[in-house]
């Protein structure tokens, strides 16, 4: 699939929800303590930061980009990893809605929830992205890691991409 400097490589998104392998992912605790992020749609593949906050999927190794955690607040959580001290999961607003590590703000966009999917790997483990704040505390159930209001029903997903300047 490719590595960040490879000009195929796997990035994150935000994507309208559906059955995609792409947006089912598995967070699987390390000895390290911290969790690394993988997807369905790439085996072996570990979610990772850049220096310049771009978020990509690399092989999985023990690299401090691919240490995540996720830390409570308010009913949601923070996407934090200790390569980027300081920073958040966040999207661009713009479409296609890259994915970025970028500085902690307070702002709702980089509130997310986690919520089992009951699919791949394991039911525990196997969870989507939702950040939809104010879907949370409905009734409706949840089934990903999604985002703010402006993207209210997307998941976020991975997505081939052949061109790095769309990580910006």
């Amino acid at each position: 699939m490719g590595n960040r400097l490879n000009p195929n490589i796997l990035t994150g998104e935000m994507a309208a929800e559906g059955p995609a392998w792409g947006q089912h992912w598995s967070f699987v605790r390390a000895p390290d303590g911290f969790l690394r992020v993988r997807n369905r749609l790439a085996p072996g593949m570990c979610l990772d930061v850049a220096g310049d906050g771009a978020i990509y999927m690399d092989t999985c190794g023990n690299q401090i980009g691919q240490r995540w955690n996720l830390r409570g607040q308010n009913g949601n959580v923070d996407v934090i990893n200790p390569f980027k001290p300081g920073h958040r999961l966040d999207v661009t607003a713009n479409a296609p809605n890259i994915a970025l590590s970028v500085p902690c703000s307070g702002a709702t966009g980089q509130l997310w929830s986690v919520t089992a999917t009951n699919v791949w790997p394991d039911p525990v483990q196997a969870a989507r992205l939702i950040s939809t704040p104010d879907s949370f505390h409905s009734n409706r159930p949840r089934r990903s890691i999604s985002k703010t209001s402006w993207l209210s029903g997307r998941s976020f997903r991975v997505r081939v991409t052949a061109n790095r300047s769309r990580l910006r």
